[in-house]
This record gives C-alpha cells, sequence and structure tokens, in this order.
C-alpha cells in the first residue's frame, strides 16, 4: 500500500484488503488463472468478510479449499488476521486433537470470575493494547474491553501497564473474586517486597496495590493460543480511537473463537 491509500497496481483506488483480493484489475488477472467459477461474480464488494461469505455460499467444499489457497498465495497480512479471528472456520479443524485438547478455557469456581488479558504491538503505529475478557464459571461473558496499553517509562515491560489495564476493569465493574489469566510477567512471582528503588519497582508495586483491592485473588500465566479471544481483542484496538467496552457481548470479529 502506497502513503496516500491509493492502489500500487491501479491507482484509481483507496487500496483496502477487498480491493486489493478482488476488485482491483490486477487480482481479477490472478483469478482468471484459478480457473474457479467465479468471473462472472459481482466485483463491488465492501470488505473481506463479504467476499468469503459470498464464497462460501458459492462454492463447493474442494473449490473453498482452492480458493482460500489462491487467497494465501496473495500473502496480505490481513489474511493472517482473518484466519486468528475465525472467520475461516476450516483454520481451528487444521489443528491436532492433542493440540485441541491444550488449548481448552478452564472456567472458574462458581462464585468467581476468570479474567482473561492479552497485549498485541500494533506494527503500523508501535502502540501496544490490551484485550481483556470476564466470563463466569459457566463460561458466559460479563465484559470485554480493547484498549491501548497506558503510557509507560521506557523499558518497562508494556504487560505490567496492561496487567493493571485488566486489574482496574475488574474492579471498576464490581468483580471482586477473580482469577487472572494471562501473559507471564515477572512482578507478579515476587509479591509484596517491593524496595522501591527503581521505576519498575514502583510500576510493580502499583500492580500489587490494585490485587489487595479484591476479596479473593488468584492468578495463572497463560499463552496466547490460549487466549486467543483476549489476543483477538488486542488486536482489535487498532481499529478504535481510545478504548471499547462490551457489557454481556463481545464483538462479532471474536464470537467464532469461543
Amino acid at each position: 500500500m502506497r502513503r496516500d491509500d491509493c492502489c500500487s497496481c491501479c491507482f484509481s483506488a483507496v487500496d483496502s484488503v477487498c480491493h486489493a483480493l478482488w476488485t482491483c484489475p490486477a487480482a481479477n488477472d490472478v483469478w482468471l488463472e484459478s480457473n474457479l467459477r467465479l468471473h462472472k461474480w459481482d466485483r463491488c464488494i465492501d470488505n473481506f468478510c463479504d467476499l468469503l461469505m459470498l464464497a462460501r455460499g458459492r462454492l463447493g467444499d474442494e473449490e473453498i479449499e482452492l480458493f482460500l489457497a489462491w487467497l494465501i498465495l496473495f500473502g496480505t497480512s490481513e489474511i493472517n488476521w482473518f484466519m486468528k479471528v475465525g472467520h475461516i472456520d476450516r483454520v481451528e479443524a487444521q489443528q491436532s486433537a492433542q493440540g485441541d485438547a491444550d488449548l481448552r478455557w478452564e472456567a472458574p469456581k462458581a462464585g468467581e470470575y476468570k479474567v482473561n488479558w492479552e497485549v498485541c504491538k500494533d506494527s503500523g503505529s508501535n502502540v501496544w493494547y490490551v484485550g481483556v475478557l470476564i466470563r463466569n464459571h459457566v463460561g458466559g461473558v460479563m465484559a470485554c474491553l480493547c484498549s491501548p496499553v497506558m503510557a509507560l517509562p521506557r523499558g518497562l515491560n508494556p504487560r505490567v501497564g496492561a496487567c493493571i489495564h485488566a486489574l482496574k476493569f475488574a474492579l471498576e465493574l464490581g468483580f471482586l473474586d477473580i482469577c487472572l489469566e494471562g501473559p507471564h510477567v515477572n512482578s507478579l512471582e515476587v509479591g509484596s517486597s517491593f524496595q522501591t528503588e527503581s521505576i519498575a519497582d514502583m510500576w510493580n508495586e502499583e500492580v500489587w496495590v490494585f490485587i489487595q483491592r479484591f476479596h479473593h485473588f488468584t492468578m495463572s500465566s497463560s499463552t496466547d493460543k490460549v487466549n486467543r479471544e483476549t489476543l483477538g481483542l488486542a488486536q482489535l484496538g487498532s481499529s478504535f480511537i481510545g478504548s471499547r467496552v462490551w457489557i454481556e457481548e463481545v464483538p462479532s470479529q471474536i464470537l467464532r473463537l469461543m
């Protein structure tokens, strides 16, 4: 994509995922080589998700696999995103049975809430974003959040700021009995024995100040594969200005991951 957001091939339209893969004349030339039955399809499609839904409705199973293969050959980063958030159902099916077992979300005890959180960095803006998802003991969604991570002093791990976001979010909504689950953060291992000799120590102590406000608190570490819903929320952050909160629902982009 060029800096003026125009397509570098046809120079006549605002570049987007759907334009690059479908509506651009250069993309049409590529699809002619696929031998798929789509040459007379409507080229005026607004977004990439609609294109996938159109293909799923008109192509058979084998043709869908070929269609997805041709999409992947285009090599766009947006394809990887839509695979991650679940618009392509077959991606999850490709995992092994053992892998699926390792990626299961574990519910908290009755009366407690699981607060999952994850962070990611937007490569375009270099801004870190946090995603937070709160669920009850039967897996019901209570609330979720995506937000830029607060500005921290240079050298301080952005996970510390993201962890504070998750804790504050739970406290503000009144969830006082929680299990916090997210990426590994060293400061959560050392307890409250801080010497406050550095800026990092002060921020680490801030985490524990929030933790003390909960009635019951436990924590565990997890990978982004287990936290795929909250990773998806964090990745959505760059789509919004500021923070976004959902109460007892999740954005549509995340539904297929749950």
